[in-house]
């Protein structure tokens, strides 16, 4: 009888470490894929887990590009379907056409989830409105890009806000520029100016107030 414990006692170790390694060694594959991911991220420049949240405008004849916040899909997107389908609808974009092709059901969910992070950021003016302050309030259009090009420093998922009006009235002039690379940036507006004529459904109005 005392084999038979012995032998039970052995052999729950035996299971218990057996379990421990794999465990640990998928542990351990997990972090070397990870550390992997990363560095060809890097390489490439290339950072699709994130989204970027920027202002677009116009000042003094100057094109200026400004964040608004940069925050990891999850954080924006709380669900994993979702955030497949941003990541599968991306590949889908090219540099004529920046504008992330999501299906019609998926754009208001999806740039309603970039609008909460935005009206945080802004929830001062909206309060300050409610209590009677004098405010200067203006549309803008928020919609989803992936811009395309060889001459782009990194490559993001970009949530552009830009004032609606502006948009719809881009100077005919080309614009001076604080990066050369944001001439890049202006051909994307000039784009997305298209694209809203053609289908408004693609983008999101909201007013903001300061």
């Amino acid at each position: 009888m005392s084999h038979s414990i012995f032998d039970l006692i052995a052999g729950g170790l035996s299971q218990y470490w057996f379990e421990a390694t794999v465990s640990a060694g998928l542990v351990g594959s997990g972090w070397i894929v990870g550390v992997w991911r990363a560095r060809r991220q890097w390489a490439q420049k290339t950072f699709f887990e994130q989204i970027n949240i920027s202002l677009n405008m116009f000042h003094d004849g100057t094109l200026l590009i400004r964040t608004l916040a940069e925050k990891p899909l999850a954080q924006v997107f709380p669900n994993a379907v979702a955030i497949a389908n941003i990541l599968q609808a991306i590949k889908k974009t090219t540099e004529t056409n920046p504008l992330v092709p999501l299906s019609e059901q998926d754009f208001w969910p999806v740039l309603n989830c970039v609008l909460n992070v935005i009206s945080e950021k802004f929830s001062d003016g909206y309060l300050r409105k409610d209590l009677g302050y004098p405010l200067k309030t203006a549309e803008y259009l928020i919609c989803l890009t992936c811009e395309r090009s060889p001459e782009m420093r990194t490559n993001k998922i970009r949530a552009m806000v830009v004032k609606k009006a502006a948009l719809l009235n881009l100077p005919q002039q080309e614009p001076r520029y604080e990066q050369p690379s944001h001439r890049i940036r202006f051909r994307t507006l000039q784009q997305l100016a298209g694209l809203y004529q053609e289908n408004p459904r693609q983008f999101l109005d909201i007013e903001l107030s300061l």
